[in-house]
């Protein structure tokens, strides 16, 4: 070895630092580096304590398979409105305000709550042999919701989870009934329209068929002696050729028309009266979500009304019976599937972990007692070159 490459070992330049100084650094300064790393391990123990969260988790199986992929991408974009609407309506539990202020943004509602398919998408890669029908069907099947809440304490945390978990189902299953009452005020509007035209149509042609009626009947008593057996075989009044068929048999014809149209009228009339009465509920119905926000407290009101309407119909009518028994089907349907096929299960809590500050406090005050003793040194140095 040379002179020149030994003196460049042993004797450094001064901007460099050799590994013998930092080893030297570290064993003359160790045990303040940590006793600083116990004191900022204890500052994250307590940090973690103080400033931790309880995390609470709720699961919510979808039993009767109420939900898939459309009907939860289409409630997913409505909760943040329905949440805004409750809250402008004063529906909330002040207890609840800081949680419903949160869910109002679309971006919670994505973080918080999480799908579960039947079927993943890397399941579909593995299974490449499966039927397109059997994927399609899987792909949008889903199996359950987790909800997840996180605050200070336990019960809090626990709390915010469940009021989540009962808003989704019970704010669903409202969403489900105001579709079905905006269902019902389009039919009602659009089923008077149809109704009024159809009768007036109705109206027109059995003045027509009462004048054609009256004069048979002129023409009959003009000439009694032309009057020939009744024609057995069936004619259409509206042939051309029927004018020429025996008075009685045109008469006939006319009365059957006749008859014909006040079956239709009194049909009509009657799916007028079950039009009436289907305005009435969505009149009362319309009360009913404007007061409440649990879906289960409206379906509970709704078929109360349409038990209070079916008593003020009367027992014969049949009219009021079919519409009636159709409505209560509709509504005790969206209950059930809602309020049983959805089921919440119990809350699982977990408490953040604490190994996380532990580790970045001492980490953090093991870095400080370096860049103190090393700001000391530099200055030291500094002094002495003065």
């Amino acid at each position: 070895m040379t002179e020149q490459h030994y003196t460049a070992i042993n004797n450094p330049p001064e901007d460099e630092i050799s590994l013998v100084q930092i080893l030297g650094f570290f064993r003359a300064h160790w045990q303040k580096i940590f006793i600083t790393m116990i004191l900022g391990a204890l500052l994250g123990l307590v940090g973690g304590v103080v400033l931790g969260k309880y995390k609470a988790q709720v699961v919510i199986v979808n039993n009767g398979y109420t939900l898939d992929f459309l009907t939860w991408s289409s409630l997913e974009r409505q909760f943040p409105s329905l949440v805004s609407q409750f809250a402008a309506d004063e529906k909330v539990n002040p207890k609840y305000v800081k949680l419903y202020e949160a869910m109002k943004d679309p971006k919670w509602w994505a973080k918080n709550v999480t799908v579960t398919y039947a079927l993943s998408k890397s399941d579909m890669k593995e299974f490449a042999v499966i039927s397109k029908d059997l994927e399609e069907h899987n792909a949008q099947t889903i199996l359950n919701l987790v909800v997840n809440s996180s605050a200070k304490d336990r019960l809090s945390a626990q709390e915010n989870v469940n009021e989540v978990a009962h808003f989704l189902r019970n704010g669903s299953m409202y969403l489900e009934l105001n579709a079905l009452l905006d269902r019902y005020s389009v039919e009602v509007d659009t089923k008077s329209a149809d109704i009024a035209k159809r009768m007036a149509e109705l109206d027109l042609q059995r003045k027509y068929l009462l004048t054609q009626e009256q004069n048979l009947q002129s023409l009959i008593s003009r000439f009694p002696k032309r009057q020939q057996a009744v024609d057995s075989k069936v004619i259409d009044f509206k042939d051309s050729n029927a004018k020429y068929m025996p008075l009685d048999t045109q008469m006939i014809a006319v009365d059957v028309e006749i008859n014909h149209v006040n079956e239709q009228v009194k049909e009509l009339q009657d799916q007028l009266m079950q039009v009436d009465l289907m305005r009435r509920f969505v009149e009362q119905a319309v009360k009913v979500l404007k007061k409440e926000n649990n879906g289960v407290a409206v379906a509970e009101q709704l078929i109360h009304i349409v038990d209070q309407l079916r008593t003020q119909a009367g027992a014969g009518n049949l009219n009021a019976e079919a519409l009636l028994s159709r409505v209560r089907s509709d509504v005790t349907r969206i209950d059930t599937l809602y309020e049983k096929g959805l089921k919440i299960s119990p809350t699982s809590m977990v408490k953040t972990s604490l190994l996380l500050p532990v580790v970045l406090g001492a980490l953090l005050g093991g870095i400080l007692m370096v860049l103190y003793q090393l700001l000391l040194a530099a200055l030291r140095v500094e002094k002495e070159s003065v």
